[in-house]
């Protein structure tokens, strides 16, 4: 019988629908999937793996009551991790390697419920450099710490407050904020021109402490939330203009 449910849950990966083109927001950086009319996140941090449950309005769900596992795709095999509740979420150990690898999660509640979800693996991302993150600190410590916090961790009251009121305070800028649902180059130009209630930083940063700071604030996002980050997008090679026939003349005289 065990054996039919490993296989039924492996299944998933292959027979598993599609997810929508622009599923909902994942809070915490992490991956998020549909489950039978809820959602689950997953979040791979070091060595942890974390799932939380959230009903059809997008509202955290109690962890407690559920347990089950996960077949993680990791790079030596497939590895089955169990999961047990641990305060809002829950928990096992992450197989080495397998921050970004594809995973099937299977869920059951008290009552017998059972719950679904297939994560995609994700491409590999590319880390900050140590040395532009170094140089980030020391400008984010100078001139943003005091708004978005010495641990990037936001204003008191931007996660529990109503939306239009958590607007008026600084977010946090590590993975549990919204910064990685914006590219690099919007991160900038925020930075540059400023959003309320922050004051723009043209001609107090220049573009190489605008770059560090924001290199700073990624060095702290997992891999998993690095590969989500959108991409800017590829700029367009200009038209040039098609050579006029039969004037004898050369463009620009």
């Amino acid at each position: 019988m065990r054996k039919k449910v490993i296989y039924a849950t492996l299944a998933l990966i292959a027979a598993a629908p599609a997810l929508a083109d622009h599923p909902p927001v994942a809070h915490q950086g992490g991956r998020l999937a549909e489950a039978h009319g809820h959602r689950m996140e997953l979040i791979t941090t070091g060595s942890s793996f974390e799932v939380l449950l959230k009903d059809e309005h997008d509202r955290p769900m109690p962890a407690q009551g559920f347990g089950g596992k996960a077949i993680v795709l990791a790079p030596g095999g497939k590895a089955e991790v169990p999961l047990r509740p641990d305060g809002d979420k829950l928990t096992g150990p992450l197989p080495a390697g397998a921050e970004l690898a594809a995973a099937v999660v299977s869920l059951r509640a008290g009552d017998g419920h059972v719950m679904n979800a297939r994560f995609r693996a994700l491409p590999p991302a590319t880390a900050p450099s140590p040395a532009l993150a170094a140089k980030g600190r020391a400008v984010y410590e100078a001139q943003c710490a005091s708004c978005h916090g010495a641990r990037l961790e936001g204003q008191d009251g931007w996660r529990t407050q109503p939306a239009a009121s958590a607007a008026k305070l600084a977010p946090p800028l590590d993975a549990t904020g919204h910064g990685w649902q914006h590219d690099d180059e919007q991160l900038a130009n925020t930075i540059r021109k400023g959003a309320a209630p922050m004051p723009p930083f043209a001609g107090v940063l220049s573009e190489q402490d605008i770059q560090a700071v924001i290199a700073y604030f990624k060095s702290s996002w997992p891999a998993a939330t690095l590969a989500q980050q959108p991409k800017p997008p590829a700029a367009e090679s200009p038209v040039r203009p098609a050579a006029s026939g039969g004037s004898g003349h050369h463009a620009g005289h």
